[in-house]
């Protein structure tokens, strides 16, 4: 199924162990409304909707993480990483397109094994891996954050780890440039 295609992970460190031990995390995938929802007015193509929620030990939602990054790795069947966009909503009405920034890796599709997206978020709420039509271009301009985590294949979970550590030597390097 999509859902167990899906993954959350965390920075393994003291932080994240210590804020995010006490929660649980549901990943669901969202019905038909939700993704004629999130495709409605752009031309754009989806197939899932997945709402990523967390809850205290008390039963609350929780749908922030400020200063804990969360990867979220969502399935992707697309094979032109140009064309690929993820798209958020707090309410699974509204939608905007995250940054791209926020999307540390996107594995194509290759016929064989299924690809997948990796975003970076501090916050839960609906995500979708979009794609733009043919002939449209993706505008990545929105403000909303989102994280993914990796998967697919039995390699994909070694390769996160390299992923992850590639990730944070650029944003050091790139701390030290500004």
């Amino acid at each position: 199924s999509m859902v167990r295609a899906a993954a959350l992970m965390s920075e393994k460190n003291g932080q994240a162990d210590l804020v995010l031990s006490g929660y649980r995390f549901l990943v669901s995938l969202e019905g038909d409304g939700a993704v004629e929802s999130a495709s409605q007015g752009a031309k754009l193509s989806l197939s899932n909707v997945y709402r990523i929620e967390a809850k205290n030990s008390d039963g609350e939602n929780v749908d922030q993480f400020p200063g804990t990054p969360l990867y979220l790795k969502l399935p992707w069947s697309g094979t032109d990483t140009d064309q690929l966009s993820i798209i958020v909503s707090e309410d699974g009405e509204g939608w905007n397109a995250m940054d791209a920034d926020q999307i540390v890796f996107a594995q194509p599709s290759n016929g064989e094994d299924d690809g997948y997206v990796v975003l970076r978020t501090t916050h839960l709420s609906y995500f979708a891996v979009a794609q733009a039509s043919s002939g449209e271009s993706v505008d990545s301009g929105g403000s909303e954050s989102s994280s993914s985590s990796s998967g697919g294949g039995g390699g994909s979970l070694l390769l996160l780890p390299l992923l992850l550590g590639a990730w944070r030597l650029r944003q050091t390097w790139l701390r030290r440039g500004a």
